[in-house]
């Protein structure tokens, strides 16, 4: 089997980056790492190719659950 490697760079901007990036996993962070930037955050996820898949899964899993119970929140007090 190839031993493949990846790198993968995210561009997180908005009101709820910070959010996000605090919503990482703990058994992900040696996958994925995030810094500040000027307009958000930039995360760059590393590893062999079924950690980053799985790694950039669950990322995008917790930026739709934090998108969703923004919206909730949002339309229960609006």
């Amino acid at each position: 089997m190839v031993d493949l490697q990846i790198e993968a760079i995210l561009k997180l901007e908005g009101e709820e980056s910070e959010e996000i990036v605090r919503s990482i996993l703990p058994e992900n962070r040696k996958y994925i790492k995030c810094r500040k930037s000027k307009s958000g955050f930039l995360c760059r996820v590393s590893g062999d190719a079924n950690n980053v898949r799985k790694t950039i899964n669950e990322f995008l899993e917790s930026v739709m659950f934090i998108d969703k119970v923004n919206n909730n929140l949002k339309a229960r007090v609006g």
